[in-house]
């Protein structure tokens, strides 16, 4: 995969991140949610080896932070505050 893509990333932050879906789901029980979780999980591996995942999407998927705490709408409404409308009013998006 990092020759394929041409990663600047070492080869251990990829097995680390892949280890730690690995734990985030090693509570799940059900059969129907592993399955669903065994063939996304192909899917996504396959889009990687076929070249169809761009390098942005697999940084994406990599460096992304799991321990960001997520907020709900009223907790950044009190904060009187939303980055996600902010960022899809942005005059720096352009709409075709």
């Amino acid at each position: 995969m990092i020759t394929i893509h041409g990663l600047t990333v070492p080869s251990s932050l990829i097995r680390s991140r892949i280890r730690a879906e690995f734990e985030r789901h090693k509570y799940v029980q059900d059969p129907a949610v592993i399955d669903v979780l065994v063939q996304k999980s192909r899917q996504s591996f396959q889009e990687v080896m076929n070249a169809w995942a761009q390098e942005s999407h697999i940084l994406g998927v990599l460096l992304k932070d799991k321990n960001v705490e997520r907020k709900t709408f009223l907790q950044k409404f009190y904060e009187g505050r939303d980055e996600e409308a902010v960022a899809i009013a942005s005059p720096q998006t352009s709409y075709p």
